[in-house]
């Protein structure tokens, strides 16, 4: 009896290819820019992940003008132990045949399923890293030990 396997990649190796498919796009050849002209602020795109507390709005100019893709609090993400915060467009994805800008419901479906897919990379990072980091051991000894001294970052 043959049994397939499944390789699975690993957390580093899907952070390093969102990284690089960036470094190749911007916000223009992203997927989730997308036309929303707004008279108030000037602009003709806005970004459908960064969701409306913070829209990130865009002038032609700016998606012209900038090779790597902006800050937002959607796409970045912050390590769970110093609160630093790690730059990188996680949702940065090539903009795909058959999905239309004008289809809201389409988009706003892709952009949700994304938003998880962010989130569930987000919390697989900082599992992962805090094993690679050690910081699991330091955690349970900590546990353990009840010893929470310089516990948090501003702690001395």
């Amino acid at each position: 009896m043959n049994t397939v396997e499944t390789k699975f990649k690993g957390v580093e190796e899907i952070l390093e290819g969102i990284e690089n498919q960036a470094k190749a796009g911007s916000c223009k050849t992203c997927q989730f820019c997308v036309p929303a002209p707004n008279k108030y602020y000037g602009t003709t795109h806005c970004c459908a992940i960064q969701g409306n507390v913070n829209p990130i709005h865009f002038k032609e100019a700016d998606l012209n003008g900038s090779a790597y893709p902006w800050k937002c609090d959607e796409g970045d993400w912050h390590d769970s132990d110093t609160w630093e915060q790690i730059y990188g467009c996680l949702a940065y994805q090539f903009k795909t045949q058959g999905v239309d800008d004008s289809d809201n419901s389409a988009l706003c479906e892709l952009a949700e399923n994304h938003r998880k897919f962010m989130d569930c990379l987000g919390k697989a990072a900082h599992i992962h890293f805090a094993i690679k980091g050690k910081k699991l051991d330091e955690m349970l000894r900590r546990l353990n030990t009840g010893d929470f001294s310089r516990y948090w970052p501003w702690d001395k």
